[in-house]
């Protein structure tokens, strides 16, 4: 599992993504500052492992997709939406598996 984290050059922004192969997880909000979303990098690292940081939902076209919030409560990132909830939980079993130990990649757009 890798960390894209990726600076926006045409906002002057910052977001990062986790994926597993060619396969996207999680997606970040835009962030003021490298520092901040190495922020929430960190903190996806540190609460990926716990169930109740979750939250798994249903969307109104039948589509799954969840958050995953901070110690804080705060949401640090967001999933891609599934066609199935099975295919959201596995997405989620794979963070809660090898989120901490991602590498970090940094690119420029």
């Amino acid at each position: 599992m890798k960390v894209i984290l990726k600076r926006h050059s045409d906002k002057d922004k910052f977001s990062f993504t986790f994926v597993e192969g060619d396969r996207t997880l999680l997606k970040s909000q835009l962030y003021a500052s490298k520092r901040n979303a190495m922020t929430g990098i960190n903190a996806v690292m540190k609460n990926a492992s716990l169930d109740r940081r979750y939250s798994l939902k249903e969307a109104k076209d039948g589509r799954w997709y969840f958050n995953l919030k901070a110690s804080n409560g705060k949401i640090v990132g967001t999933s891609p939406m599934f066609k199935t909830k099975k295919e959201a939980q596995d997405a989620i079993n794979l963070l809660k598996e090898k989120a901490y130990s991602a590498s970090i990649e940094y690119v420029e757009e």
